[in-house]
């Protein structure tokens, strides 16, 4: 053989010669350019050790299944990317992207997808441009762009890879109502003997987050850091937060096994040289992973500590559980009420009560043989306490119960500093006996006494008290957002801040814990929304509810409830509490 055929035979061999093997991590850094557009750090990608870690788990031999758990401010969106380009420019075949719904599979495509292929030289050699939006073709295979709200998409032709994003957004079932959409991928993959199911999400729910749920079948991987004083190796979870409330442009990092605390440069170099590690066994070929804002080289420790620090309502807590520390939200943690704990801290509660009392307002609950009633005291930093549980037995229909309450709305109180308050507001539930109440309301108010027919509505985007539509042509009602007040009650009765007294029966306490927050799907999506326990009656609560949205109106002026954000209510509480005003002359025809 001559020195001719023998390099021709070279050749011909290094051209059969299977690729060499390369990361995802190390693909993408070399191959993928980051869109000015779209991107603050525009320009060839550089990749954080905590994102080289979560694409290259892909990669690994043995995984079936990557599940990925974070936060926001991670770059979970590159380290997808890096996966897709590495099975794309690799061994390709079927792939495929499945998104939320259409409307943001759409906005991902032209805002995202299209701009990396167009800035990224590698992708677009590969991928052709006159392909539609929805299926986009390659030498080798093909990649299709799916919202999880179709089925025809989800269930058809075998897929290699299936990279599904914000899987805790994805409807329970599909428009068609065939099945889970993430059941329907793992269909679609079982023709492949090397198949990849990814699925990557901030989690949303406890009771119903899909990413918690498949993260709790994996090998739980968390990113560990090394402390430079005492070599401790830990991840950074919100325990090692330490900062004084109002303040968190000086946060710091506690290391729990030596208790010193870093500043923003030493996390940083602390997270540079972190590694992922895993902390338990899991299913055969199921790898997850989890990782919080603490741990991500794009944010900093006064980032985190003003975020959790303002987090103040419902929603910015579970913003906060969410898009913070990369974990689902349990609001039931916040607000868990026991009847006996509640019973135990009870105190003797009697005239005169404590001088720090600013005002006292009562809420009624209308049923069809009694009328029940709680009186509460309020200051203007928001303690409360119960002064009492009325229960007004008679037909509601009839004239006798609501003289009754007539007498009770008389009541005053002493207190230390020998101030003697009367009842300053009083709301009446009127979705029961709307008539008898508004007649009873219009009477009162002829009386000089402020009080008003109410409403409650559920939704947490509601406004805590605002103007309703006329009444029998006599009166306008009040209509209450419940949902929030219902939490802030909640929670303060779990915190202590309402002072409950001991002269009440056992059943009392039981109706003040009547009630749970739960998660339910409205439409396809969980949403949150209060359920009564069965066999349990609620009217302590609901009483307590209505008497502290009540208190947002004395003066004028909310004491006690928050207001979530809503839409403008038609007046101010200024001049929602001035209509109740009995010095305005105008206030019987409210």
């Amino acid at each position: 053989m001559t020195d001719k055929s023998d390099a021709l035979l070279v050749k011909m061999l290094a051209a059969l010669e299977p690729p060499a093997r390369i990361s995802p991590s190390a693909w993408a850094e070399a191959n993928l350019i980051l869109p000015r557009a779209s991107n603050a750090m525009s320009g060839k990608l550089r990749l954080t050790k905590a994102q080289r870690g979560l694409a290259d788990a892909a990669a690994e031999p043995a995984t079936r299944e990557l599940i990925l758990m974070t936060s926001a401010q991670v770059g979970k969106t590159t380290a997808l990317h890096a996966i897709l380009g590495h099975a794309l420019c690799g061994e390709g075949g079927p792939l495929m992207i499945v998104r939320p719904d259409e409307g943001d599979a759409a906005s991902y495509i032209r805002e995202t997808l299209d701009p990396l292929i167009a800035a990224s030289p590698a992708l677009r050699k590969k991928i052709d441009g006159t392909d539609n939006k929805s299926l986009k073709t390659f030498a080798g295979g093909s990649l299709a762009l799916a919202s999880a709200y179709k089925a025809p998409a989800l269930s058809g032709k075998a897929i290699r890879v299936a990279l599904c994003d914000e899987v805790d957004r994805y409807p329970a079932v599909t428009s068609n109502g065939e099945g889970a959409p993430i059941d329907l991928v793992r269909r679609r993959l079982h023709t492949f003997r090397r198949s990849l199911l990814v699925l990557a999400s901030t989690p949303v729910f406890a009771q119903t987050s899909r990413i918690a749920a498949n993260y709790e079948r994996g090998d739980k991987r968390l990113f560990f850091v090394r402390c430079r004083h005492c070599g401790d190796e830990a991840p950074i979870t919100q325990a090692r937060l330490h900062f004084e409330p109002g303040k968190p442009e000086g946060t710091l990092l506690k290391c729990e096994a030596c208790g010193v605390l870093v500043d923003e440069p030493q996390r940083l170099r602390m997270v540079e040289s972190g590694e992922w590690r895993a902390t338990a066994k899991g299913e055969q070929g199921v790898v997850s992973m989890h990782i919080n804002e603490l741990a991500s080289e794009f944010s900093s420790l006064a980032k985190v500590a003003a975020q959790v620090d303002g987090a103040k309502t419902l929603e910015q807590r579970k913003a906060v559980c969410n898009l913070t520390w990369g974990l689902p939200f349990e609001a039931a943690n916040e607000i868990e009420t026991d009847p006996g704990e509640l019973l135990a801290r009870a105190i003797n509660l009697q005239a005169p009560y404590p001088a720090a009392i600013d005002s006292i307002t009562m809420g009624v609950d209308v049923q069809n043989n009694r009328l029940e009633a709680s009186i509460v005291a309020h200051t203007q930093a928001g303690e409360k306490w119960v002064l009492d549980h009325v229960i007004l037995p008679g037909d509601s229909a009839s004239t006798t119960v609501w003289n009754d309450l007539a007498a009770v709305m008389g009541r005053t109180f002493l207190l230390e500093d020998e101030r003697e308050l009367p009842i300053s507001v009083t709301f009446v539930d009127a979705g029961f006996q709307t008539e008898h109440v508004v007649r009873f309301a219009h009477a009162q108010r002829a009386k000089g006494r402020r009080i008003a027919p109410t409403f409650g509505r559920a939704g947490f985007d509601r406004t805590a008290v605002k103007e309703g539509a006329k009444i029998r042509g006599l009166m306008r009602g009040l209509v209450i957002g419940v949902d929030n007040l219902k939490m802030n009650v909640a929670k303060a009765l779990a915190s202590g801040t309402i002072h409950l007294p001991n002269h009440l029966d056992a059943g009392y306490f039981d109706q003040l814990s009547s009630e749970r927050l739960t998660v339910r799907y409205v439409k396809g999506f969980p949403r949150y929304q209060w359920e009564k326990e069965p066999n349990v009656r609620n009217e302590a609560f609901d009483t307590l509810v209505l008497a502290t949205a009540a208190a947002t109106l004395v003066n004028g002026r909310a004491q006690s409830a928050s207001k979530p954000k809503a839409s403008k209510p038609k007046l101010s509480i200024a001049e929602l509490g001035a209509r109740l005003n009995p010095t305005n002359r105008n206030q019987q025809h409210v």
